[in-house]
């Protein structure tokens, strides 16, 4: 009588980094690729696109004399960029527009 073997084979996946997840006004909590430190990212306020839309805007309107630089003191105007607390390189950016 013969028996019949089995050969099982075990695949093991390699280790992934989490994915980040998206970015928005909120501080998120993800692993920073840079320093592999699990972290809550620090929000850092960057003029951007919706900016300077907003500045041609009111100048275009007739709010020449400093008043288009509103936007630049608004952060609900401003893009945000996530940093790392622990390194301070940048994670990821939220982008107005």
């Amino acid at each position: 009588m013969s028996r019949k073997q089995e050969t099982i084979a075990i695949i093991k996946q390699p280790e992934t980094k989490p994915v980040v997840p998206g970015f928005h006004e909120w501080p998120v909590h993800t692993d920073c690729p840079h320093c592999d430190s699990s972290i809550l990212t620090t929000l850092e306020y960057r003029p951007g696109t919706l900016t300077w839309i907003m500045c041609f805007f009111l100048m275009f309107i007739g709010l020449f004399l400093g008043c288009c630089f509103i936007p630049f003191c608004l952060d609900g105007c401003k893009d945000i960029a996530h940093m790392c607390p622990n390194c301070k390189n940048e994670i990821g950016r939220y982008y107005r527009i």
